[in-house]
């Protein structure tokens, strides 16, 4: 009729999308490709993004935290259980054995403890735990200072069999596993501090 708009009204235009109830169609909209397109999009994006960290994965392997790791100088073992500490940091701090400058001095020291945790009812033990804590400094050489302290502890189990040759073995067995959880413990809170250092 007289007034009416080519394209606005009771004109269909082929930029825009049909809503009408009566279409027998089962094809999804295009405004719901369109949607779904965007969210398949955002799934596609890396997982870093979008500020995702992981929380047991070692995301510091790769960037300047690797390499401040690999800067830290470890002290020399004074004991069985300290060589035991040193090789299980080395191989949390530097475990391709990458030559680097050292720029921090990492200084500690050792408790290890056991406790009776199954006794029969003659009082013979059978099972003890060994724990083992670390109570640590960072020194940065270039600062001529302690930047951070941190301490931490892990706990192993072993059984007593009342045989001294295997009772021996499964003791230093348990020495190395705590030594192996203290070291990871140490890299984490080590990982964290730089983590708060680089973003401050």
């Amino acid at each position: 009729g007289p007034g009416r708009q080519p394209g606005v009204q009771g004109v269909k235009s082929p930029l825009l999308p049909s809503f009408s109830s009566s279409s027998s169609s089962s094809s999804p909209s295009p405004s719901l490709l369109s949607r779904r397109a965007v969210l398949a999009g955002f799934a596609l994006l890396p997982l870093g993004a979008c500020g995702f960290r992981p929380v047991y994965g070692r995301r510091d392997d790769a960037g300047g935290l690797a390499e401040e790791l690999r800067a830290i100088r470890l002290p020399d073992a004074g004991s069985v259980v300290g060589y035991e500490l040193r090789r299980a940091l080395l191989a949390e701090l530097n475990p391709a054995g990458t030559p680097t400058l050292e720029r921090y001095r990492l200084a500690y020291t050792i408790s290890r403890s056991t406790e009776a945790l199954a006794v029969q009812v003659d009082a013979v033990v059978t099972r003890r735990d060994r724990t083992i804590g670390a109570v640590y400094a960072l020194h940065d050489l270039e600062e001529g200072r302690v930047v951070y302290r941190g301490q931490a502890r892990r706990t192993a189990s072993f059984n007593i069999r009342g045989e001294p040759f295997a009772d021996r073995i499964a003791e230093d067995d348990a020495d190395r596993r705590a030594a192996r959880e203290l070291a990871v413990a140490m890299r984490q809170q080590l990982v964290a501090f730089f983590e708060r250092r680089t973003d401050a």
